[in-house]
């Protein structure tokens, strides 16, 4: 049987779900049973359904989740959620951009979709058509919800360690500066040219983004690395000012272990230098989206034995994985849970924080017809 276009699922899906709820919010509420409050706690849960009922459900027929800090007894947890250019999710963020005023982040959101969803664009060209929007739930000192960071996803095998895609990184990270109000001068473009000089070339530039809300520059995520020794090298070439001994105790363990597939560097381009907190990104697989919690059991399991975790966090994430089938107010739907990645962060000379992105996604139809 021929399976469905994934645009076409995707047109089907985000159809199907505007008659299950009426915000990516109110649809939270109604899987709340899917989420540990291991996780997500019962008063954290209420914050993220907050902030998620401005989001409109649509959402859900792309990849969203949530970024949980491992390391922490308290539950808590702050989302993610994927919007795609052309799509009817893109175009409620593109009418209500128009309705805001030109500084306004949501106008910001609406003029890179447009941009990227054009046919002759070449930031569409470069970056895709994908952008994820990460929102933090805890609120500003003034009671505020802060404005969401910003990341273009450019497809894998597009801004490639080659050294001849130095002027398609700019444009990006020209674009992320614009829309989130991030300095972006000669002085960034500098280190970003020594980041990616630094690259080999068999990495690749997977996102770029920033916060409004903080003052953290650019963020930029390298990923394809294969083994330690290549990240620390591309470190040290890069400039980055942390301990590279670190970064080799950490990841050698993880290595012998045969605990990952690939992994991801992230950190900020700031005015003045490469900043000093690292992340370090973990796949299991090469295949991204994995919804099976055994390809995830020796990265975990070697995580925890470097005590960087809460135990009870990690077998409730073990339990949290899946492919399962609802009765919605429209019919059934699929619900497909699943760990995107695993990511450790630096500061200098000792890991400070553990974090696993786990996904959700809504799928509205069978991929190869109602069954």
């Amino acid at each position: 049987m021929k399976r469905m276009p994934m645009d076409e699922l995707w047109v089907a899906t985000e159809a199907r779900l505007l008659a299950e709820a009426d915000s990516l919010g109110d649809l939270l509420v109604r899987i709340r049973d899917r989420i540990p409050t291991a996780l997500v706690g019962t008063a954290e849960f209420d914050r993220l359904v907050d902030r998620a009922r401005d989001l409109p459900v649509t959402m859900a027929a792309f990849p969203f989740g949530f970024e949980l800090p491992l390391h922490k007894h308290r539950p808590q947890a702050d989302l993610g959620a994927s919007v795609v250019a052309g799509s009817r999710t893109a175009a409620t963020f593109e009418e209500g951009g128009r309705s805001a005023s030109r500084a306004a982040t949501s106008s910001a959101i609406a003029r890179l979709l447009g941009e990227t969803g054009r046919e002759a664009s070449l930031l569409g060209r470069i970056a895709g058509g994908k952008m994820v929007l990460e929102y933090d739930i805890e609120l500003t000192p003034g009671g505020m919800h802060p404005d969401p960071g910003i990341f273009l996803y450019p497809d894998d095998g597009v801004l490639v360690g080659d050294g001849q895609r130095l002027n398609d990184v700019a444009v990006v990270a020209d674009a992320v500066a614009s829309a989130t109000r991030c300095p972006f001068g000669e002085p960034e473009l500098r280190l970003i040219e020594r980041v990616y000089r630094s690259m080999d070339a068999g990495t690749s530039v997977r996102s770029v983004g920033a916060f409004p809300s903080r003052d953290s520059g650019i963020r930029i995520v390298v990923t394809g690395f294969r083994a330690t020794a290549q990240v620390v090298a591309f470190l040290e070439r890069a400039g980055w000012p942390g301990d590279l001994a670190t970064v080799t105790s950490t990841l050698s363990p993880l290595e012998q272990a045969g605990a990952f597939a690939y992994l991801g560097v992230h950190f900020d381009v700031c005015p003045d230098a490469v900043g000093r907190t690292l992340g370090l990104s973990c796949y299991a697989r090469e295949q991204q989206w994995l919804h099976d919690i055994r390809h995830w059991t020796m990265l975990l399991d070697a995580i925890a034995a470097q005590g960087h975790v809460v135990p009870e966090k990690l077998s409730a994430l073990a339990a949290s994985t899946g492919t399962e089938r609802l009765f919605g107010r429209a019919g059934h739907i699929h619900l497909v849970r699943g760990i995107h990645h695993v990511k450790l962060v630096l500061t200098g000379d000792r890991i400070e924080q553990a974090k696993a992105y786990v996904f959700l996604l809504v799928i509205g139809v069978h991929p190869y017809g109602e069954r």
